[in-house]
């Protein structure tokens, strides 16, 4: 805008601005003025230059929807699966696409945190995920996220067996952490599409390590429902066990007194499968990658914690976890330092932040 922007009425006009004119606003339709008297009455906010206007705008759902918002507020209403352009769902749409070697359903079961879980369990948990991608490539159904669904349920129930044969399945397993590592590995390995790395707002929920659309059927939002009813059940069948419950609360002052003199026996003698690669943490050195997983394993089943825990306790990101695990941080590097001294001095565990209430 030139300075005639603030003329005063008794001010000689500037070539070529001559009134009556239109002025704009950034959320007001524009508004013509006769004269420099009226285009000072309307204030600051107006412009001789145009303004965009955010509203009133277009948006567009993945149902194939579209509705015009008048105002921020009736689009903050509207919630999660919007977008601008129908253009944006383009990339998630269609039928499936020709497989890319960045396509792993396995990507995650290394960095999958269970206590008492063993590289043996993780083999085969990778081997109920390829069972499950195979029957995917398999399915005839041409939309991708309707041929994930079953094959989704299938290595929901190919993980809870594997768990169930090692003699470490629990409720909070089914309800949480199996589903999530299933969601992860169907994203991971292509079957469910529509899901990306960071939060968007035509993904607005969270399911493991990626944001997600799910519509409102029943298949989308109760998936492994009638799967963790039935794991409950032979859970509860089974002769002579009962179903292990998830903790309700964190341990006690003895109880973690008891959990670390034990943390102190599991790392000092370990099973003699283990004993070549798996020294105490206390006196271990961690230079191999069988050492550092075995540490995590032994720390998080001693707290019955994950090791997102151990990872907010020595403050760092669980990549950097899964980096250290597999040697690849820096010698001198603070993170592996605090990660190291978190299991060699038995750190109790930091507990996940609580949310506000419908976060």
């Amino acid at each position: 805008m030139g300075n005639n922007r603030f003329l005063t009425p008794n001010d000689p006009l500037s070539p070529g601005r001559e009134y009556p004119r239109l002025m704009h606003h950034a959320t007001k339709p524009p508004v013509k003025v006769a004269n420099a008297r009226d285009e000072m009455a309307l204030g600051l906010e107006w412009s001789r230059v145009y303004i965009p206007q955010r509203y009133p705008r277009f948006k567009y759902h993945w149902s194939g929807k579209n509705i015009i918002v008048q105002n921020a507020d009736e689009e903050i209403a509207l919630g999660g699966g919007w977008a601008e352009s129908l253009s944006v769902f383009g990339a998630y749409q269609g039928p499936r696409r020709a497989r890319t070697e960045d396509r792993d359903p396995c990507r995650w079961v290394e960095e999958w945190s269970v206590p008492g879980l063993s590289p043996e369990h993780r083999k085969k948990i990778k081997a109920q995920l390829l069972r499950a991608e195979g029957a995917f490539e398999r399915s005839p159904d041409a939309d991708p996220e309707t041929a994930a669904l079953p094959c989704m349920r299938q290595a929901f129930d190919g993980i809870a067996g594997v768990l169930d044969d090692a003699g470490i399945l629990r409720e909070d397993l089914l309800r949480k952490e199996i589903p999530e590592l299933v969601w992860d590995s169907a994203i991971a390995g292509g079957w469910w599409r529509r899901a990306s790395e960071t939060r968007q707002d035509i993904f607005p929920e969270q399911r493991g390590h990626y944001w997600v659309w799910l519509d409102d059927s029943r298949d989308s939002k109760e998936l492994f429902r009638a799967e963790t009813r039935d794991w409950e059940a032979r859970l509860l069948e089974a002769p002579g066990r009962t179903m292990p419950a998830a903790r309700a609360s964190a341990p006690t002052i003895q109880e973690s007194v008891q959990i670390k003199d034990n943390f102190l026996l599991t790392a000092a003698s370990p099973s003699p499968e283990a004993a070549s690669s798996a020294p105490s943490a206390e006196n271990c050195d961690f230079t191999s990658e069988a050492q550092r997983i075995e540490a995590v394993a032994v720390y998080t089943e001693a707290y019955q914690c994950s090791a997102a825990a151990l990872g907010r306790t020595a403050r760092v990101h669980r990549a950097d976890l899964s980096k250290w695990k597999k040697g690849s941080l820096p010698a001198a590097s603070d993170k592996k330092a605090r990660i190291e001294k978190v299991l060699k001095n038995k750190v109790a565990p930091t507990p996940a932040p609580k949310r506000p209430r419908g976060y």
